[in-house]
């Protein structure tokens, strides 16, 4: 009779458990990228919306919106009404890019954030009830696009993220 004078584990033992380990971390770590690229788009979202007020605040100041244009409107703002404007590296979207137009001699704005959502499809993005909606389903037709269903299937609605003052929503 052998007895086995080593109590232990043998190397296949191992490698199965090593082996099942590696699964599950690949497996958990698949979640995290969709977790950190919604922590990204909500990130936008807040700076987004500090920028509204920020806008506003300008205007009840100075009974007027910023002049056009994204150094017009950091030299309005920054620091005196937000630290510091939006900065398109902390979007999910790698092609993301802002706009700001200043309408009807400064007297209402609109700021795009074109291609900032992470969204793959239309039913994970902007819709077009939400406050960010490049143009709202309340505009029959919003910057030369016809506000119907397939323009809101396209990437360049529900990727793109609005705001904009009382009346302004639909330039």
């Amino acid at each position: 009779m052998k007895v086995r004078g080593l109590l232990g584990f043998t190397i296949m033992e191992l490698l199965v458990v090593l082996a099942i380990i590696g699964i599950l971390v690949a497996v958990v770590y698949g979640g995290f990228g969709d977790a950190r690229s919604q922590a990204r788009d909500k990130t936008m979202m807040s700076d987004i919306k500090q920028l509204q007020l920020a806008l506003e605040l300008h205007k009840a100041q100075y009974n007027s919106y910023p002049a056009s244009g994204l150094d017009a409107l950091r030299i309005a703002l920054v620091p005196t009404f937000i630290p510091k404007l939006p900065d398109v590296d902390n979007s999910a979207n790698t092609s993301c890019s802002f706009t700001y137009n200043a309408i009807s001699g400064n007297t209402s704005y609109k700021f795009t954030a074109a291609n900032c959502h992470s969204a793959t499809a239309a039913a994970q993005g902007i819709q077009a009830a939400n406050e960010f909606a490049r143009c709202p389903s309340s505009c029959g037709t919003c910057a030369g696009s016809t506000f119907n269903a397939a323009y809101r299937s396209t990437a360049a609605f529900y990727q793109t993220m609005a705001i904009y003052s009382l009346g302004s929503e639909c330039n």
